[in-house]
C-alpha cells in the first residue's frame, strides 16, 4: 500500500514489476514500468502497460527507495517484486480479502467512504497537485496517454489549489498593507530601510529614490570642476 501510494502506478503495474525493474543505488531510486498483467478471457497474463504511454520510468522517494531495496535482497533478477506469503503472483481479489479489507473494518470510525485499492493512485496524484506539480509531469508519471485524461480526473483539484495559492496571496498582500500603513505612520518606512540595505550592498539606488539624487549632484560637481 505504501508503494501505491508512493508511486502511483496501478494494481496491474506493481504486481507485474520484476527485481530487475528497479533500481535502488540511490537514495531515491526508481523503476522501469514495461510490464502489467491483463484479463484474457477467463485468466490473467502479463503483457504491456495499458497506454503506450505506460511504458515509463517512476522515481521513488526515499522511504520507498528502502522499502524497495530491502524487498530486493538477494532474489534473482527476474522473480517478481512483490509475492504472495507463499510466494507467487498477489492476485486482486485475494489482497481484498487478507488484507483491504480487514484494514477497512478497523478503519471504518475514521473513513467518509469506503475507499479503493485503485485510490491511493489518486492519492498521490493530490499529493502532485498540493505540491504544485504540473499536470503535464502529473501525465508521465500516471502513464495517461492524454493530458485530457490527466486534467478530466484530476483539474478540479488544481483549480483548488490555484485557489488557495490565490488566498495566501491575498493574506499577504493584506498583511503588507497594513505593514506600509503603520511604517508610514512612524516614519520608519519599508522604503527607507530597503535604501540603507541597498547602499550597504552596493545595489544602484532606483529611479525617484534620495540616494539617486546625490550621485546626480555628486556627478554634475564632478563635471562642473574639470571644465573650471
Amino acid at each position: 500500500m505504501h508503494f501505491l501510494a508512493g508511486t502511483g502506478l496501478r494494481w496491474s503495474e506493481a504486481t507485474a514489476l520484476r527485481t530487475r525493474d528497479v533500481d535502488t543505488r540511490s537514495e531515491r531510486g526508481s523503476m522501469s514500468v514495461t510490464r502489467a498483467w491483463k484479463e484474457v478471457g477467463r485468466g490473467w497474463e502479463i503483457g504491456a502497460p495499458k497506454t503506450a504511454r505506460g511504458r515509463r520510468t517512476v522515481s521513488m522517494p526515499a522511504a520507498v527507495t528502502a522499502m524497495v531495496r530491502e524487498l530486493v535482497g538477494e532474489r534473482g533478477r527476474d522473480e517478481l517484486l512483490f509475492t504472495a506469503l507463499r510466494g507467487g503472483v498477489v492476485w486482486n481479489h485475494e489482497f481484498h480479502k487478507a488484507v483491504w479489507q480487514p484494514m477497512l473494518r478497523d478503519l471504518d470510525d475514521e473513513l467518509p467512504a469506503a475507499p479503493r485499492i485503485h485510490d491511493l493512485r489518486h492519492t498521490h496524484a493530490s499529493w502532485l497537485i498540493a505540491a504544485g506539480v504540473p499536470l503535464t509531469v502529473i501525465q508521465r508519471r500516471l502513464g495517461h496517454e492524454s493530458i485530457k485524461t490527466t486534467s478530466d480526473t484530476y483539474g478540479h483539484l488544481a483549480d483548488d489549489a490555484d485557489q488557495a495559492a490565490a488566498n495566501a496571496a491575498r493574506r499577504w498582500e493584506i498583511c503588507d498593507s497594513a505593514t506600509t500603513i503603520t511604517h508610514s505612520a512612524t516614519g520608519q518606512g519599508v522604503r527607507a530601510k530597503a535604501d540603507q540595505a541597498g547602499h550597504e550592498d552596493g545595489h544602484v539606488p532606483t529611479a525617484g529614490q534620495p540616494g539617486l539624487e546625490r550621485v546626480r549632484d555628486q556627478r554634475a560637481d564632478h563635471v562642473e570642476n574639470r571644465v573650471h
